[in-house]
This record gives structure tokens, sequence and C-alpha cells, in this order.
């Protein structure tokens, strides 16, 4: 219904729609990109790009899971398939690996279904999404969490039988199950990036873009999970607004070349986007950034050339959460980089 909703909008503005159609290759020069379709390839030229390629979960091998190779590893979109579209789950007890806003939503569809949570196992210290939504899904549904967790492995060489991993205090536990689900942990799909020879943020793998969605390309955007990976739909969504409005004002002639500074993140910051400020310029999207880890009782500042910009206190940040901190940019000196910092607040 979500995709529907967005479909219909699109047809009725007059959007062409190409399914079964995929851009292999985005031109290095301009905005143009190559296609290729069942009726072969081709090449669209455009004023301006808007990269939307969104992000992909990290499965087994990524997060390096030893152990069998048996049936019933999923990450959440095959589960899904198996799920609501071939219909063809055997399987029957699940632990759950993760814990993000997209590893709740697979739990309560596999509760949903009649199937059997055994367990949600999670490496960080906590939740990494909503604690109201663990407590919901622990207390009341009576699924057990386990955080902190090491040493995962899963046993079971024609299906899985067992997961075993070391419990916060380093105690062994063994679960029995017969299917693993690997939840988040997003990785933006950009390869287009890359083969273009795009500016490329290593903190958040994905493009590096100012407060408009730029990227160092005149005429090319980007915007949503291709970004950083992380944020729920609602959120890309929002974005591709902003997006839009700051492309019809690349349109219109109203963002044109200007100075731009770099931000860098230390103290307990992951990365942030955007990881580029155009000086002198109002609006566009505030700096979302993401902790490194849990903290509690800490202080955000943000800094440029020794002048103090913002400054705020948070009871506790945890990792996966993104913080909005609008940053006026026309007060941003030139060539300065821009510092984010997370630091203990002052007793």
């Amino acid at each position: 219904g979500y995709a529907r909703a967005w479909l219909e909008e699109a047809l009725r503005a007059g959007v062409e729609i190409r399914t079964a159609t995929t851009v292999w290759r985005l031109d290095a020069a301009g905005p143009a990109v190559e296609i290729v379709s069942p009726l072969g390839t081709a090449r669209i030229e455009a004023r301006a790009v808007l990269l939307a390629t969104g992000a992909r979960e990290a499965h087994r091998h990524q997060r390096l899971v030893p152990g069998d190779r048996g049936a019933g590893v999923f990450t959440t979109a095959s589960l899904f398939q198996s799920l609501y579209l071939t219909r063809q789950l055997p399987q029957r007890r699940f632990v759950i690996v993760g814990s993000e806003d997209v590893s709740y939503s697979c739990l309560h569809a596999l509760k949903s279904a009649g199937l059997e949570v055994v367990a949600v196992v999670e490496a960080a210290p906590s939740a990494r999404s909503w604690a109201c939504v663990r407590w919901y899904f622990e207390r009341l549904r009576a699924v057990p969490h386990y955080f902190g967790i090491q040493e995962l492995m899963i046993h079971g060489r024609r299906t899985v039988e067992t997961v075993t991993f070391r419990n916060v205090h380093g105690e062994p536990v063994r679960l029995a199950c017969d299917a693993v689900v690997f939840t988040g942990g997003f990785t933006p799909n950009a390869e287009l990036v890359r083969d273009a020879e795009l500016d490329f943020n290593f903190s958040t793998r994905g493009p590096s873009i100012n407060q408009f969605f730029e990227t160092c390309r005149a005429g090319v955007f980007a915007a949503g999970n291709c970004l950083r990976g992380v944020v729920s739909a609602d959120e890309a969504a929002a974005e591709g607004r902003r997006a839009a409005h700051a492309i019809s004002q690349w349109l219109a002639g109203q963002l044109r070349a200007a100075p731009e500074v770099r931000v860098s993140t230390a103290g307990n910051v992951a990365y942030c986007c955007p990881d580029r400020f155009r000086i002198g310029e109002s609006g566009g999207q505030p700096l979302a950034l993401w902790p490194a880890q849990h903290q509690k009782d800490c202080m955000l500042r943000i800094e440029q050339a020794g002048r103090l910009l913002c400054q705020k206190h948070y009871a506790s940040v945890r990792p996966g959460r993104r913080l909005l901190v609008p940053v006026e940019a026309s007060v941003l000196v030139e060539a300065a980089p821009v510092e984010v910092s997370f630091l203990p607040a002052a007793p």
C-alpha cells in the first residue's frame, strides 16, 4: 500500500517509470546515465540526476559469522519474500540477529504468522531501536533478549539446528532453532558513485553531499538510504522532498557555485550527513549525526576555528538513532572545517 500510494502520485505528476531497467553507469562528465533493459542499452541525458539507490542489509558472510551452512539462514528481505511472496517457509523457530527497527518489524511479522521467535541477539550493549519497542516484545510478548554477545556461530549441516554465542558475562549460550535471520547492518548501494568517481564519504560508505544534497559534480544529487543506509522509509521520503526542492532551485539557477567547508567528526560521533556545507547559504538539510556507541550524560559540541556554533546536552545517545542539529551556514568561516564531537557533560 505504501508503494502504491507513491506510484499513483508519480503517475499523476506525469513521471515515466521504467521497470525491468538497470542503470549500469553514471556518466563521469555530467548528469547522464546509461541503462540496460530487455530492449537493449540506452543513454538518458538530463539537467539533473538524483541518486536514490537505497541500501542493502549485511548478510551472514559480511558479518563474518562462522559455522555450518545448513538451510534456514535469512536476511529480512529473503525472509519476507518466503513469508509473503512464495509462501514457502518450512522453518518454525527463529533467532533474530540485530535489534534495529527492522529487526522488530521482522519479529512482529513472524509472531503474526504464528511462528516462534526463540530470541533476539545483539552485539551492542542495548537495543538499537526504541526502548519501548524492546520492552513490548521482551516483557509483553516474552521474547528473550541477549545483548553484548560475542562469538556467534551457527550449527547444523543440512538445516540450522542451534546457534551458540557468549553472553555479556562471557558464559556460553546454546539456543535450539531451525532458522536465523540477520537484520539491519545496512550498507549504501554506492557502486554508481564509485564508478563515476564522485567524492566518497568513507565513514558513511556513500556519496559526499552538502546541505542541498549536491554531490561534487554539478547537477548530480543524492538522497535517502544510499547516503548512509540507516534511516526509515518515512525519513528517506522526507529527505526526498527536501532534495526535490534543492533540485528545483538548481534548475532555476538559484544554486550557484559557492565555497564549501568540510565537516569532521570525533569523540563518539561515527559519522554525519551532510559532510560538507556551502558557506553563506540559508536553508537545506540540517546536520544529521550518528553516535558511535552508547553514551549517557554527554554534550554535543559543534565548533569551527575555535568558535562554538552549537552545544546541546543529551541524557543518552545510542548507535543507529540519528540526531538532527540545525547549522546556520551563513555564519561559517571559509576554509576552516566544522568539527563535531560528543564530550562527557561537565559535573
